[in-house]
């Protein structure tokens, strides 16, 4: 806002630019983060940490390996 009262649409126009792709990616990234929460893998996850933590490796065998 301060950019566009200084310079103008024209004279802004970087900054305009900027905006332009940044808020349409936010808006989408805080929706996922949304869907999210919703979709709770808590208990996944806390499997995965307590078999690295009883195995002692923090990553599991990959298949055949």
């Amino acid at each position: 806002t301060a950019a566009l009262e200084r310079a103008g649409a024209d004279g802004a126009r970087a900054e305009l630019d900027c905006a332009r792709v940044f808020v349409p990616m936010a808006y989408r990234r805080a929706r996922r983060n949304i869907r999210g929460l919703r979709r709770n893998q808590d208990t996944r996850l806390s499997a995965i940490a307590q078999r690295a933590v009883d195995s002692g490796d923090p990553a599991p065998l990959a298949p055949g390996g």
